[in-house]
């Protein structure tokens, strides 16, 4: 699965948390440690499977259990319409 940042989004980093702004809402939110890490990750590593691997390998814990761990995280961040899946994105 590929997933991109979405269209209506702005995001910065900030004294080691993401920012984030929903441009259209204009609701504000804050991602920190394995979420703030992932969503780094996403500008150069858009699939969700070598994301996995990279957080897998730099928190030293089985694909599987980041997996699981991510799953209902980026089902949200997905609901919220911060990130997507598909042709409705662009890659920043």
């Amino acid at each position: 699965m590929k997933i991109y940042y979405s269209k209506n989004i702005s995001w910065q980093l900030i004294d080691n948390q993401i920012f984030i702004i929903d441009e259209v809402t204009k609701k504000e939110f804050t991602l920190k440690e394995i979420g703030k890490e992932f969503w780094i990750l996403i500008k150069s590593h858009n699939l969700y499977k070598e994301i996995v691997e990279i957080l897998s390998e730099q928190y030293d814990v089985a694909n599987d259990i980041i997996t699981s761990d991510l799953k209902e995280f980026v089902e949200d961040l997905i609901s919220k319409k911060l990130l997507t899946k598909g042709e409705d994105c662009y890659e920043s």
